[in-house]
């Protein structure tokens, strides 16, 4: 009797399993991601203690997400092809 992967139920969940691993193995994404992690954390405890340096902390947050998200985009149509 073949056993079936519990997790994989049908095509659909295996085309998207494929299509998120290329990216979660890309360590390039997860220093973005950390940093953009950081980066939010360190505006809002500035935002905090009503410093003015936020802004700045905030808007770096943006563009390394911007940045991450549009590197996983490319990973994503990659292997697509």
């Amino acid at each position: 009797m073949k056993k079936e992967n519990k997790a994989v139920r049908n095509k659909d969940d295996m085309e998207v399993y494929n299509v998120n691993w290329p990216v979660l193995k890309d360590k390039k994404w997860w220093i973005s991601f950390l940093l953009t992690l950081l980066l939010s954390i360190t505006a809002i405890l500035l935002a905090t203690f009503e410093n003015e340096f936020w802004v700045l902390a905030l808007i770096l947050s943006i563009s390394v997400s911007a940045a991450g998200v549009k590197r996983a985009t490319t990973l994503t149509y990659k292997t697509r092809e």
